[in-house]
C-alpha cells in the first residue's frame, strides 16, 4: 500500500506541477468590483488581533497575563533596564536585542506594565498574519492566500505563542516582510528594493539570529542570478545596509566580551544535543526548569575551573556537545534522526513543555488547536513537492522553509522554532487540498489522491508521535504554581505545586518551591521535608539555603551554617551565602559567649571573621573574649583596629568613650 501510494504521489505531482494556479473565480479580477480585496490584509490583521486579545481576556483572572515566566522573565528584565538606563547597559546581549529594545521603548512611553508586552506581541502577531497573506498572494491565488491566512489567524499554537512576551511575533513579521521583499527583488532588482531587503533581514536577525539562514538563502539565490550590473548594485546596496545595521551591535558585543548577536546560542545547542536529551526538552540537565543565566554560567565555570564571559560560556557549551558526540557517536546519530522525525512530524511541542497543559485548560486554545502541525506539515510538504518546479519564487520560499526546519532539528525541536516554517507551508497545504478537490484528474482518481494524503499524514505523524515523550503535565502545573506564588496567591500556588508532584513526584523545583512557601507560612517541618525531598532528586544550592533558613528559625545556628556552607560549595560566587554562613557562626559564637564557653565561642567567631571580614561584630566579640580571659593587651589591639576601620560602630564608641568592658 505504501509503495503504491508513493508511486501515485509521484505521478500526481508530475501532473499537478503542470497545472496553472487555481483562479479565484471565473471572472476578471482587475475591475473595480474587486477593489475590496485590497482590504483583505487589514481584515485578517483585525481578525487575528481580536482572537489573540480574546485569548488574553479569557485568561484575565490568571497571573500569566500580568507576569512573565521562563524566557519572558529575561526579556522583561532587559526591557526594564533599557527603559531606565538605556540600551548600552544590556551589553553584551545574552538574548537577541531587538525585542527587548522595542519593549523597553513601550515601557518608557506607557509605563512598565507587563500586560503591555503581551498586547504588543499580540499586535505584532496579528500584523504577521497580514504579512503572510501578502507573501502568499505572490505565490498563489487570492482565495488560497485568504484561506491560508485565516487559518493562520485561527491557529491555536500561533495564538498562544503570539500572545507570549517573546520575540516570536516580531520575528515572524520581519521574516515574512523580508521574504516578500526578496520575491519583489527577484522580479525587479532595483536599488531601493535591495535596501529594503537588506534592512528587513538585518532587523530579523536582531530579532532572532535564525533569520540568518533565510538571508543566506536569498543571498545565494541572488548571486546565482547575477547577470546585470543593476542586480549587482542592488545586491551590494542590500549587503551594505545589512552590515551597517548589524556591525555596530556585533562590534560592541564582542568588545564587551559577548558573542556577535546573542550568547544563548551555546546553551540552546547543548540542551538539544546533550547526552540523554529527548530531542524536545530545553530543561537544563542540572538545574531543571527555570534555569537562569547565572546558573548556566555557574555550571560552566564550575566544570571548567575558570571565570568566563558570555561568549566563552556559549563556546564552552558548543564544545561540550561535540566532545559528547565523539564519546557517544551512536547515541548522537540516533538523537539527530529522532529530532529530524520530530521536526518534520506533527506533534505541537511548546518551547517549555507547557503548551499541552495550556491547551487542556484554556478552552479557546483547545478549539483553535484544530489548526495544528499534525496536518500542516505533511500536507504542506505534499504541496511543496507539487509546487517545486512551478516557479523560482516557490523554490525560494520552500528552500527557506527546509533551512528553518533543519536548523530546528540541529538545536531542539519546539513549535516556537518551527512556527515560521509552519506558517509559510500553510499556503502550500491549502493549495494542495484545493487542487485535490478541484481537479479530479483523469490519470489519477480522487480516492487515490486522498490515499496519498492519508499515507503522508500517517508516515510523518505516527513515528513522531511514538518518539515524542508524553506531555509533562507536571511542568504546566509547576509554571502555574510559580505564577501564583509571584502574584501572592499562596493557596493556589501550593495547590498547583502539590498537583504537579501528584502527577510526577520527580519534579525537583516543585519540592523546592513548596519548601519556601511553607517557610513563609512558618510550617518549618513541612518546609524542611520539601527541601530534603528535592535534595534526594538533585543537589541544589537553593534547597540547602532553604534548610539553612529553617535551621535559623529554629535557633540551630550550627545546623544553619552547615546548610549555607553546602549551598556555597555548589555556588562559590554567591557572596550572600558566605555572609549567611558567617552570620550563623557568629550567632552561635555569641550564644556560647553568653553561656561562658569562651574557647568554643572564640573559635566560632574567628571562623565567622575569616568568612566575612566586613562585619565588625565578629572582631568585637573576639576582643570581648580576650578581655574576659585576661588578655587585655590583645583585646585593646583588636579594638584599636576596629576604631580605625569602623569609628562610628557603636561598640567601638562605647569601648572608648564610655569605658564599657564585658
Amino acid at each position: 500500500m505504501l509503495a503504491v501510494s508513493v508511486v501515485t504521489a509521484y505521478r500526481y505531482m508530475r501532473i499537478m506541477k503542470q497545472k496553472p494556479d487555481l483562479p479565484s473565480s471565473g471572472e476578471d479580477t482587475s475591475g473595480s468590483q474587486f477593489a475590496w480585496r485590497r482590504y483583505i490584509p487589514a481584515g485578517l490583521v483585525l481578525l487575528a488581533f481580536i482572537l489573540r486579545v480574546l485569548y488574553l481576556f479569557t485568561m484575565r483572572h490568571h497571573p500569566w497575563v500580568a507576569l512573565p515566566i521562563v524566557d519572558e522573565i529575561d526579556y522583561d528584565r532587559l526591557a526594564r533596564l533599557i527603559s531606565l538606563m538605556g540600551f548600552s547597559e544590556t551589553l553584551p546581549t545574552f538574548r537577541p536585542p531587538l525585542w527587548p529594545a522595542l519593549l523597553g521603548i513601550v515601557y518608557k512611553l506607557f509605563g512598565e506594565q507587563f500586560v503591555l508586552a503581551r498586547l504588543l506581541s499580540a499586535a505584532l502577531g496579528a500584523l504577521s498574519v497580514g504579512s503572510l497573506y501578502r507573501l502568499s498572494i505572490r505565490l498563489f491565488s487570492p482565495r488560497t492566500s485568504l484561506i491560508a491566512s485565516a487559518l493562520a489567524a485561527f491557529m491555536g499554537v500561533g495564538i498562544h505563542l503570539q500572545s507570549s512576551a517573546l520575540a516570536t511575533s516580531l520575528l515572524l513579521l520581519l521574516l515574512f516582510e523580508a521574504m516578500i521583499a526578496a520575491i519583489d527583488f527577484r522580479r525587479s532588482p532595483e536599488v531601493r528594493r535591495g535596501l529594503l531587503l537588506g534592512g528587513l533581514f538585518a532587523l530579523a536577525v536582531l530579532a532572532r539570529p535564525i533569520a540568518l539562514l533565510p538571508a543566506l538563502v536569498v543571498a545565494v539565490d541572488s548571486l546565482y542570478r547575477l547577470t546585470r550590473n543593476q542586480v549587482r548594485r542592488s545586491l551590494l546596496a542590500a549587503a551594505i545596509l545589512f552590515l551597517a545595521i548589524i556591525t555596530p551591535l556585533a562590534a560592541n558585543n564582542i568588545l564587551s566580551g559577548g558573542s556577535a548577536i546573542a550568547s544563548n546560542t551555546g546553551i540552546n545547542f547543548f540542551l538539544g544535543n546533550r547526552t540523554g536529551a529527548d530531542g524536545i526538552s530545553p530543561v537544563h540537565p542540572v538545574y531543571g526548569p527555570g534555569w537562569t543565566t547565572e546558573q548556566v554560567r555557574s555550571w560552566a565555570e564550575h566544570d571548567s575551573g575558570q571565570e568566563m564571559n558570555d561568549a566563552q560560556v556559549s563556546t564552552w557549551y558548543i564544545r561540550k556537545v561535540f566532545l559528547e558526540w565523539l564519546d557517544h557517536p551512536a547515541e548522537a546519530l540516533k538523537l539527530v534522526g529522532k529530532k529530524l522525525l520530530l521536526t518534520f512530524g506533527g506533534p505541537d511541542i511548546s518551547n517549555n513543555g507547557d503548551l499541552h497543559y495550556f491547551r487542556q485548560t484554556r478552552p479557546l486554545l483547545f478549539v483553535t488547536s484544530i489548526v495544528g502541525t499534525w496536518w500542516i506539515l505533511p500536507i504542506g510538504l505534499l504541496g511543496a513537492l507539487g509546487a517545486w518546479r512551478r516557479s523560482a519564487d516557490h523554490r525560494l520560499v520552500l528552500i527557506t522553509v527546509l533551512a528553518i526546519l533543519l536548523a530546528t532539528a540541529a538545536v531542539f525541536v519546539t513549535t516556537r522554532f518551527r512556527l515560521p516554517a509552519l506558517l509559510m507551508l500553510l499556503p502550500f497545504a491549502v493549495d494542495y487540498v484545493r487542487r485535490v478537490l478541484a481537479y479530479p484528474l483523469r490519470s489519477i482518481s480522487f480516492v487515490k489522491s486522498i490515499l496519498v494524503t492519508l499515507v503522508a499524514l500517517a508516515v510523518l505523524n505516527v513515528p513522531a508521535g511514538l518518539l515524542a515523550p508524553e506531555s509533562n503535565r507536571a511542568y504546566g502545573l509547576l509554571l502555574d504554581g510559580q505564577l501564583y506564588a509571584r502574584a501572592g496567591m499562596t493557596p493556589q500556588a501550593i495547590d498547583s505545586y502539590r498537583a504537579a508532584l501528584k502527577t510526577n513526584s520527580s519534579t525537583p523545583l516543585a519540592h523546592q518551591s513548596l519548601g519556601f512557601l511553607y517557610l513563609e507560612a512558618g510550617q518549618l517541618d513541612s518546609a524542611s521535608n520539601a527541601f530534603r525531598q528535592e535534595l534526594v532528586l538533585r543537589e541544589n544550592p537553593d534547597s540547602y539555603r532553604g534548610l539553612g533558613l529553617v535551621a535559623r528559625q529554629r535557633g540551630d545556628h550550627l545546623g544553619a551554617a552547615h546548610a549555607f556552607k553546602k549551598a556555597f560549595e555548589l555556588q562559590p560566587r554567591n557572596s550572600h551565602l558566605l555572609r549567611s554562613q558567617a552570620e550563623e557562626y557568629g550567632a552561635a559564637g555569641a550564644s556560647l559567649l553568653e553561656s561562658g564557653q569562651l574557647d568554643s565561642s572564640l573559635a566560632l567567631l574567628q571562623r565567622a571573621e575569616e568568612l566575612d571580614t566586613t562585619n565588625p561584630f565578629y572582631a568585637f566579640g573576639r576582643a570581648c573574649i580576650l578581655h574576659l580571659e585576661g588578655d587585655t593587651s590583645r583585646a585593646n589591639s583588636v579594638m584599636d583596629s576596629l576604631r580605625l576601620l569602623y569609628p562610628r560602630y557603636r561598640a567601638v564608641r562605647d569601648w572608648y568613650e564610655h569605658g564599657w568592658r564585658p
